[in-house]
């Protein structure tokens, strides 16, 4: 059989269903399982003075040190009189500040700081023009000297109900998603119309605020290039609405707040939020499957992981109505070996479920305590964090007839050991640590820990252990025969340091053709009886260079990780006094037929 690699179960990022950008974090792939924690974002207060004329006054204020002009490309005039809008974050905290636009011009003191421009308005008319526009000022002089803003021309469209009736007035909340994801634009609109003043890049339209004051999740993308933008006709059509329900488990109605949703067919698709009010909720979704996975209760802050999946066909869900219940609170604390608390963090567990899906749910721990609500079955603790670390540790445990087995959900971090790993190529190591257990324990229990800037954290009981692999960010991984035991007072050895084995494969993949296959990863397994040995290699341009200890083996295939595509191999050598036979290995495969 061909062996693949181990899937590496990964739940989507929580959006955030406000116009703060949200960065999404890029996917590091690892050996194990390893659920990506959306951060809790902390609101921060904005303070936007009133802008006034200035009033005559015999005492000289300020000078002015940052001056600009604001002109449009379509060469249209700028209305007479504006005020443009800025901001500064300092200290966590986002100032906001205005000036006056008077035929295109405007002027400003600022003290020295990191500034974004987000808007600019026309004082007579109810006409706003969103913005990202950054500078800076030093030893008080801006960068660039003169700000000169120019309004990208712009682009109408319409937004519709599924029905056809018009959304009449209301705003739209856009998200560059290339070349920058952290800018946020707004867009008026007024009878069913917008207009988009965007720079070239690939956009989001993903909210909706209606005049009812209802917020609308969607997902609608386009993109400008060289001014043009596709699609050309932007016209947004809001999917067939649906309700639901959501409750406690006896019952009870949950207070307002937040549900977040996201595709399980479409992972590239971000998520969806719904306004929950008095345990109701409408969502606006396409055909497709979908995963309801967190509730923020009041803020978002308060958050409950949760798992209730349906399926959207011809407008209609199934099941239907939703009817999501919150399972029931089970409580635990996570303290240290010493006895200290982990005073803040968050704790994720999963369980696999009877189709070999996988279910995940976080808590926040405060003060050494936190609540998760969770369905009958098996978990694993696959994620702790001190609020400043990553903690891997090898804690399961079973809910049962209501029941949590261990009966008390008391984590004890054992004690960290710290050690070092290095590379003959002198370069900073980075990726993971495989570990197993090798003591009496059946079958050996399997551990990751992050290895950065070669250095890596272990938190062990005592025993004896094996590091067998390590695995770089490439997923390129390198077999390891390290032991390590934990006693009461120290460790064997005393001094962990782990040095990676020299590379001694080296080799090509190619098509018959002498082209090269698509970058990606083989799978290299041990041919001697009885051996479970597999290995993941990666491979870049048709090249790929590891290390392998002497034995028998076969490269199985390859994976194109841009498509998904396996192509079958089969090819053997044979490492003899730590060198291939044939060496290089030469791998070449027939094109494909497609």
């Amino acid at each position: 059989p061909t062996p693949t690699p181990t899937p590496t179960p990964t739940p989507t990022p929580t959006p955030t269903p406000t116009p703060t950008p949200t960065p999404t974090p890029t996917p590091t792939p690892t050996p194990a399982p390893t659920p990506i924690v959306s951060p809790l974002p902390t609101p921060m207060p904005t303070f936007t003075p009133e802008v006034t004329p200035p009033a005559p006054t015999s005492t000289p204020g300020p000078v002015n040190n940052v001056f600009g002009t604001v002109t449009r490309a379509d060469g249209q005039k700028l209305f007479k009189e504006g005020i443009l809008s800025l901001k500064k974050v300092e200290n966590d905290m986002s100032i906001g500040y205005g000036t006056m636009v008077i035929d295109g011009k405007f002027n400003i003191n600022l003290h020295d700081g990191d500034y974004l421009i987000t808007e600019v308005s026309d004082l007579n008319s109810s006409e706003q023009i969103s913005l990202y526009y950054i500078f800076k000022v030093s030893n008080g002089q801006p960068d660039p000297s003169s700000l000169d803003i120019v309004i990208p021309e712009g682009h109408q469209g319409s937004v519709k109900f599924h029905d056809g009736t018009s959304v009449r007035n209301g705003s739209l909340t856009i998200s560059r998603i290339e070349p920058n994801v952290s800018a946020i634009f707004n867009a008026q609109i007024v009878e069913g119309g917008f207009t988009l003043y965007l720079p070239d890049g690939t956009y989001l339209v993903n909210q909706i605020n209606n005049e009812t004051k209802e917020q609308i999740s969607l997902n609608y993308k386009l993109k400008i290039v060289n001014g043009q933008i596709d699609p050309s006709q932007l016209a947004i059509i809001i999917p067939p609405k649906t309700t639901g329900t959501i409750a406690r488990v006896d019952g009870s109605v949950v207070p307002s707040g937040t549900l977040m949703v996201h595709r399980t067919d479409s992972p590239e698709v971000p998520g969806y939020f719904a306004q929950v009010l008095e345990g109701e909720y409408s969502l606006y979704l396409s055909d497709g499957n979908y995963q309801a996975d967190n509730f923020f209760v009041n803020n978002i802050a308060n958050r409950i992981s949760i798992d209730y999946r349906f399926t959207v066909i011809n407008g209609k869900t199934i099941p239907s109505p939703l009817a999501i219940t919150i399972p029931k609170a089970y409580v635990g604390s996570v303290q240290n070996a010493d006895g200290s608390v982990i005073t803040n963090g968050s704790i994720t567990v999963y369980k696999t479920n009877v189709d070999g899906s996988q279910s995940f749910f976080t808590a926040a721990i405060y003060q050494g305590i936190f609540t998760l609500f969770l369905p009958e079955g098996a978990y694993q603790l696959i994620n702790l964090s001190s609020g400043i670390e990553q903690i891997r540790l090898n804690y399961s445990f079973i809910i049962a007839n209501d029941q949590p087995e261990p009966n008390l959900l008391n984590i004890i971090v054992p004690k960290k050991y710290t050690g070092t790993i290095s590379s003959e190529e002198g370069s900073q190591v980075n990726g993971w640590l495989g570990l197993v257990s090798t003591g009496s324990e059946k079958p050996a229990t399997k551990n990751f820990f992050q290895v950065k800037n070669g250095e890596f954290n272990l938190y062990l009981p005592e025993g004896s252990y094996e590091v067998n692999t390590f695995t770089d960010l490439n997923q390129n991984q390198t077999p390891l025969s390290f032991p390590i035991t934990i006693g009461k007072e120290q460790t064997s050895p005393v001094s962990i340091h782990i040095a990676l084995p020299q590379k001694n494969i080296t080799g090509t993949l190619t098509y018959s053709d002498g082209s090269n296959l698509a970058d990606g990863l083989f799978f290299v397994i041990s041919t001697e009886s009885g051996s479970t040995f597999q290995l993941t290699v990666s491979m870049i341009d048709g090249k790929f260079d590891f290390y392998l200890p002497d034995g028998n083996y076969r490269v199985m295939s390859h994976l194109n990780l841009t498509n998904k595509i396996s192509t079958f191999i089969g090819t053997n050598f044979t490492v003899i006094d730590g060198k291939s036979n044939p060496g290089p290995v030469v791998i070449i495969v027939p094109l494909p037929e497609w």
